[in-house]
């Protein structure tokens, strides 16, 4: 299988590889996909924050993405685990979608896993990106 290359800022990188470190002996359901990001993270194009293209999920990303298969459109901010609210569209980073959507660009089409099975989502529209702002911060 071929591997993503994703795209990170390096504010995303230190925060993702650092909430992965603190969680490395919890018993996760979704552990063996953490886990399996991490290595992701070794091959991942880091960039300031500045330079990072408008078109790429970063955190607190607003994207729209469709479901391949039922044709069904969902909207999502990918956030820090502290943040998520599903309720309110905010998935977090380490959710199986959140693995799956950050670092890739609209236009793209990522896998998601759960234990029911894997999907396929079009990811159609990058609807916020803070870095696009010039929020480098949040």
């Amino acid at each position: 299988m071929k591997k993503r290359i994703i795209y990170l800022t390096n504010t995303d990188y230190d925060r993702i590889r650092n909430i992965i470190r603190a969680l490395k002996n919890k018993n996760l359901p979704n552990r063996d996909q953490i886990y399996e990001f991490e290595t992701e993270l070794n091959f991942a194009n880091i960039t300031d924050s500045e330079n990072i293209p408008t078109n790429i999920i970063t955190l607190n990303t607003k994207v729209k993405i469709k479901n391949i298969s039922t044709d069904n459109g969902f909207v999502y901010s990918i956030v820090l685990p502290k943040d998520a609210n599903i309720k309110e569209g905010k998935i977090s980073i380490l959710a199986p979608l959140g693995l799956a959507l950050i670092g890739h660009e609209a236009g793209s089409i990522v896998k998601y896993k759960t234990e029911a099975g894997v999907y396929d989502y079009f990811i159609e529209e990058i609807l916020y990106q803070p870095e696009s702002k010039g929020i480098y911060t949040l």
